[in-house]
């Protein structure tokens, strides 16, 4: 989509923002949506400018990268909190015993979301412990209310299948272990402990694509190798035009996060103007 802003002579500013259209209107400003490719032109000292801020929004869910990821009953978090938003509840496919691996606050929204459409156990698999978790705290309180099954230092390691379908999930226990050399704390399998869950419906919710691939194209536009965008301290891009922020360039953070980067990055253009803004 694009988000043109008013009253703002600027570059392109790419974010990271909410896949879905919303507007906003406060203190005399606007956010609307077009969709992507569309512009809004203006004139500044008699030089075409872009007033535009294009917002990438984010891909489908990564994959597991494990043995049976493709049996029928694996799916992409965001494709089944798709399901919900859109139709009747009635709708949705869920399984009896469902098992969602991840600790973010879209892992929890799954599992709580198949608990109360009726799944009879709910495991959510983390390879981390509890204090690591990136879930916000009162919605993993509302989960364990609501019965989910938590396995803390446990990582996926193969999902299991019968005639094409899940019918389980292997797990082994983790431990966290810092590298003497970096000080980096690596996430390791411990051998000999390895445990299956009965489950018929497998749910990835380990974080999204970036969808950054159309700016390849894009002379100055660096991306690194995860598929973020490269950018400065003012968020301006190799493109000079250019400015990015939120999940595109950060690789997935909160929805404050994007906004605040949007804010920063729109800043970063103001500045890169000659700061018409402050002027005005």
């Amino acid at each position: 989509m694009v988000a043109t802003w008013p009253r703002l002579d600027s570059g392109d500013a790419v974010s990271g923002w909410t896949s879905r259209a919303w507007r906003v209107k406060r203190a005399g400003e606007s956010v609307s949506t077009r969709p992507a490719g569309s512009t809004t032109r203006s004139r500044a000292s008699g030089t075409s400018i872009s007033r535009r801020a294009r917002a990438i929004i984010s891909g489908e869910t990564e994959a597991l990268a494990l043995p049976g990821e493709d049996l029928i009953g694996v799916r992409g978090a965001i494709e089944f909190i798709e399901q919900t938003k859109l139709g009747s509840f009635a709708e949705v496919e869920v399984g009896r015993r469902v098992a969602c691996i991840g600790a973010g606050n879209t892992a929890i929204d799954v599992v709580t979301a198949a608990k109360r459409l009726g799944a009879e156990t709910v495991h959510l698999i983390y390879r981390r412990g509890e204090k690591e978790m990136s879930a916000f705290r009162y919605e993993y309180e509302l989960a364990k209310l609501d019965g989910v099954v938590f396995h803390w230092f446990a990582q996926a390691t193969r999902v299991l299948g019968q005639n094409g379908k899940v019918s389980g999930i292997e797990c082994a226990r983790t431990r966290l272990e810092q590298d003497a050399g970096s000080g980096k704390v690596n996430v390791n399998t411990i051998p000999g402990t390895e445990f299956t869950l009965d489950v018929d419906m497998v749910v990835r919710a380990i974080g999204q694509k970036p969808v950054t691939d159309i700016l390849r194209g894009v002379s100055g536009i660096a991306l690194r190798a995860d598929g973020t965008v490269g950018v400065n301290e003012h968020h301006q891009t190799g493109h000079k035009k250019y400015f990015a922020g939120g999940d595109c360039a950060n690789g997935g953070k909160e929805v404050v996060d994007a906004v605040a980067e949007g804010m920063a990055a729109a800043r970063g253009i103001d500045s890169w103007l000659g700061a018409p803004r402050g002027r005005n």
